[in-house]
């Protein structure tokens, strides 16, 4: 106890300590030393004139210094530090907001973010315009958090999903996947169930073992398989030990088989496999309670009545497209549609027999694409998260933590390259740690997510514009709904009031949040910044004060419908 007391007053003994060191610095800095700070200190020269700069100096400040020129009436200054007053909208007490020069920025965002609990964009933004105040603080705030590494390593934002892609097959026994499934242990022993299924014609085989090991995978797939149906072109699995041992690669190139395998923790990779096991769950349910202990038992006659059904995604049953002939089941004979005896000839029946086959392959394969398609249309309307490029640094998801791991970070620390980023709708990638290139996975997008740049310097927004934004949101470049410009009855009945201005340089009108209906009694409206040219100066002694050419117009400054009233389409010509 006394130790976690000890503990408490040193941290409100640090806290005290870096604010008063905060204010020390603000104060100083806001003396001409403190004009060194490039826009903050060419706002402070104008300020300790103590008159706004005019049309002309105006033309060539930066977008930030003209911000903190528009709201020169909300800026105080007390013990030598400048703020800036705002105003709560639910008629509460005004908030004094530091006027924070850059050198403190980062500072001050490493102890409202890292050291508050590493919290979000919009709670830090509150922390932080609650307390301080500069142009684009909100842009700052953002990238500042997007590139903090304790949060991109322990927050679980959403994943990315990538563009489906898809494991086809153009005829019988060219791509074979297999997948083990675990059941309710039987009465001799077994639960594992070896899943086989061939990806064109969808026929599967599932046949019961005791363990996954990898010779058990090697024998089934000789005795029950290449025996059985011929040799597949293609073997695809997961990356289970037991599928990609060497025993089942040295089989593999013995029959002359390619063996190919999934990305880690992306089972959708062989989804033909994992959709029959959910299938063959279903049928096994609906065995009698006596009867499930004994399951393996039944399972040949599960297997014989889905391999004997039509498929809803080729239309045809498995057994007529890896066999090229329909069964007969019993029903048959007691609806009496077996034939007795062939009496046609054999060519015949040969040609006839081909036709058949040919149009229930050539209908299965137009089924099957116009399955893909959809799936993938459907699919890829959710698509998140933009491709990785190579050479970007991505983390990978820790796919360890589960169970009661509630509060391990939910990425890996390390830092990988992306070597090799797949083609335009691809979503396997290719990645290597930083430190150990040489050490290449293979990994699906969904694992992967940007790294951000290992500086936390938060971005600074752009020193000069040519134009400025008239739609700009707000003076914080971010959500306004917690302060406002003025006290909330100075906005009951606004006044257009028409400045009188300079017509020589060109104003464009800026409307910011409530500001943009009250004007500011002031000699140069603050709503009008200047547009001009963008060389930036930090000294009002550098500004160009050259006289420019004045118009010889009749109408220039004067508006011609000051109330926008409506207006006759008619000619305003006298009648006679």
């Amino acid at each position: 106890m006394a130790s976690e007391l000890q503990e408490l007053k040193e941290m409100v003994e640090q806290l005290r300590m870096d604010n008063d060191r905060l204010r020390r610095e603000q104060a100083a800095l806001s003396q001409p030393a403190g004009e060194q700070d490039g826009d903050f200190g060419t706002f402070v020269q104008f300020w300790r004139r103590g008159r706004r700069p005019n049309a002309i100096e105006r033309r060539q400040l930066s977008r930030p210094v003209l911000e903190l020129v528009r709201q020169w009436d909300r800026i105080v200054e007390q013990d030598a530090t400048l703020y800036r007053r705002v105003y709560r909208p639910d008629g509460g007490e005004d908030t004094l907001q530091v006027l924070l020069p850059k050198q403190l920025r980062e500072e001050v965002l490493t102890q409202l973010h890292q050291g508050h609990g590493h919290q979000g964009v919009e709670r830090t933004t509150e922390l932080v315009r609650a307390r301080c105040y500069w142009p684009g603080m909100y842009h700052d705030i953002k990238e500042w958090c997007q590139r903090c590494e304790r949060c991109t390593v322990a927050k679980p934002t959403l994943a990315g999903k990538a563009p489906m892609g898809h494991l086809l097959a153009a005829r019988p026994n060219q791509v074979l996947a297999i997948d083990f499934t675990i059941l309710e242990r039987a009465r001799d022993g077994r639960e594992h169930v070896l899943v086989m299924t061939d990806v064109f014609s969808k026929f599967t085989q599932a046949v019961p073992t005791r363990d996954q090991r990898a010779t058990t995978v090697a024998d089934i797939l000789v005795r029950e398989w290449f025996y059985r149906f011929g040799i597949p072109a293609r073997i695809h699995s997961d990356q289970g030990r037991n599928f990609e041992s060497a025993l089942v690669n040295q089989l593999c190139q013995l029959y002359g088989v390619h063996k190919t395998h999934t990305t880690p923790y992306h089972p959708q990779g062989n989804a033909q496999c994992e959709r029959f096991n959910r299938t063959l769950h279903g049928l096994l349910c609906t065995l009698p309670p006596s009867k499930k202990a004994d399951w393996p038992r039944h399972l040949p006659q599960i297997l014989f009545a889905y391999n004997t059904t039509i498929h809803q995604t080729t239309g045809e049953s498995p057994h007529l497209l890896m066999f090229g002939q329909e069964p007969n089941l019993p029903v048959d004979f007691l609806l009496g549609r077996v034939p007795a005896s062939a009496s046609e000839p054999v060519n015949d029946w040969l040609v006839e027999h081909q036709a058949r086959l040919q149009t229930a392959f050539d209908g299965a394969r137009e089924r099957i694409e116009m399955a893909a398609r959809l799936r993938k249309e459907r699919h890829d309307r959710d698509v998140r998260g933009e491709a990785v490029a190579e050479g970007e640094v991505v983390h990978l998801r820790n796919t360890g933590i589960r169970g009661r791991n509630k509060i391990q970070d939910a990425w890996s620390p390390t830092r990988y390259l992306v070597v090799r980023a797949p083609g335009p709708g691809g979503g396997v990638y290719s990645i290597a740690p930083c430190d150990q290139q040489s050490k290449v996975k293979q990994v699906h997008r969904s694992l992967l997510k940007r790294a951000p740049p290992q500086s936390m310097a938060g971005a600074q927004p752009e020193a000069n514009t040519a134009v400025l934004d008239h739609t700009l949101r707000g003076t914080d470049e971010g959500p306004e709904g917690w302060w406002m410009a003025c006290p909330p009855g100075a906005l009951a009945a606004p006044t257009r009031v028409l400045p009188t201005i300079d017509s020589t340089p060109l104003l464009v009108q800026q409307e910011v949040g409530p500001l943009a209906a009250t004007p500011m009694a002031s000699d140069d409206p603050p709503q009008c910044a200047v547009v001009g040219p963008s060389d930036a100066v930090h000294s009002v002694a550098e500004i160009d004060l050259s006289v420019p050419r004045r118009t010889t117009r009749e109408t220039a400054g004067r508006h011609t419908n000051v109330h926008h009233l409506p207006q006759s389409v008619l000619s305003s010509a006298p009648t006679h």
